[in-house]
């Protein structure tokens, strides 16, 4: 190993030292056995492709299994070695294996030298991958072959701060990971609720009313809204907020900005309609059946309909239960270029609705309360991983120490 001047953005202490990636580790480009013959694929080694790399850390499994034979034809690398993803889209992915794996040939396998520890390899091209994508990005098709891949540098330390910084890192992340499965358990567990509290399976404790079926059309008045000509610059620009289904999917239960904005022209040049706050926005088109709550005044456009509860229903009541009906909805699109809904179609949308509205507010109350605790919980896991983006930097830079 040596020490290039200048060929790193960072300064790092002046007892690490810089290497290449062929320095640090015998590196595998991957294969894909003779798909034509079922000899080659069975239950014995797991075969990796791209989608199965980036979701977490470690690669704990795959949908492919290759038979020894099938493994043979491909490439396989042992225990805690770092698989980097070099041809195709999501080029720059990392993750560290948990056993003896085979991957296709979109991959480099990493085994470590003695001296090199995998976890700070592995933590180490994280730091550098978005710079590396964006290189290789900058092709028709991004790749990075093997003879570039292996002349990446990176500095390392002495193999002691090697696995200490890699401990500490991996000790965030054994947090982001604990976060996630509680995030993903509280979202079954409000899943469930929704199951039988919109449903009357279960009832909260003082109600023992009646529930009616309602058609949606019945407690709700709507209207489809309008996009004005994009090519007069006029239209847009203003201070009223004009959503779109991409800024339902990124928002969650309350819709708060848009990323568009009509003026008054655009609002009484078009068929955009001015929502009175506050206002259910519902996906007719794409994402169907995509709900969201605005409160404040909004428009939107013409694959989203403004849904205004009247008195028999409660609003956040009536999200809930639609929410609940996405599944079904789904099925109900108009087959054509892509599945869409219409006003009509929405309006008979049938529903059992407790008489009394204090229920309606009791069951919205809960799901709620759900709501924020996993809102609480996303937000604290979002905190975490921006503290481990600044650890990274402090820790695979040389900026804090640990020894």
């Amino acid at each position: 190993m040596n020490r290039t001047p200048g060929t790193s953005p960072f300064r790092y202490p002046n007892d690490w030292n810089e290497a290449s990636l062929a320095e640090v580790a015998t590196i595998v480009t991957g294969r894909t056995p003779v798909t034509s013959d079922p000899g080659n694929f069975g239950r014995d080694v797991l075969f990796v492709t791209p989608g199965d790399i980036g979701k977490t850390k470690y690669l704990l499994n795959s949908e492919r299994r290759l038979s020894f034979r099938g493994a043979a034809q491909s490439r396989t690398i042992p225990t805690n070695s770092v698989l980097f993803v070099c041809i195709g889209s999501t080029i720059g992915k990392l993750g560290l294996s948990t056993r003896t794996v085979s991957f296709n040939q979109q991959i480099n396998g990493l085994v470590c030298k003695p001296g090199f520890s995998p976890e700070y390899l592995y933590y180490a091209l994280s730091l550098v991958a978005p710079a590396v994508k964006q290189k290789a990005s900058e092709q028709a098709v991004p790749l990075l072959n093997k003879r570039d891949f292996s002349k990446i540098k990176l500095y390392f330390p002495s193999f002691d701060e090697q696995c200490a910084i890699s401990q500490c890192l991996s000790d965030v992340d054994t947090l982001i990971d604990a976060l996630d499965k509680l995030i993903a358990k509280k979202r079954n567990i409000k899943h469930g609720a929704m199951q039988v509290l919109l449903t009357r399976k279960t009832r909260l404790p003082g109600f023992n009313g009646e529930w009616t079926t309602k058609r949606l059309g019945d407690v709700a008045a709507m209207s489809s809204g309008g996009t004005p000509p994009s090519k007069v610059k006029e239209y847009y620009g203003g201070n009223i907020k004009w959503a779109s289904i991409a800024d339902m999917t990124g928002s969650g239960k309350y819709l708060s900005r848009t990323e568009v904005n009509l003026s008054n022209a655009g609002l009484n040049n078009s068929a955009a309609v001015l929502y009175k706050a506050p206002i259910i926005l519902y996906a007719m088109y794409a994402s169907l059946g995509e709900v969201s709550i605005c409160q404040e005044e909004v428009s939107s456009s013409q694959a989203i309909l403004g849904i205004a509860p009247n008195e028999q229903i409660d609003l956040e009541f009536l999200y809930y239960l639609l929410v609940a009906y996405k599944p079904t909805v789904k099925s109900l699109g108009q087959q054509g270029t892509q599945s869409n809904l219409n006003k009509g179609m929405v309006q008979r949308f049938e529903f059992s609705v407790p008489s009394n509205k204090n229920e309606q507010r009791a069951i919205a109350s809960v799901l709620a309360d759900m709501d924020a605790e996993i809102d609480a919980l996303v937000a604290q896991k979002e905190k975490t991983a921006l503290i481990k983006t600044g650890m990274m930097q402090e820790l695979l830079t040389g900026r804090t120490r640990l020894l």
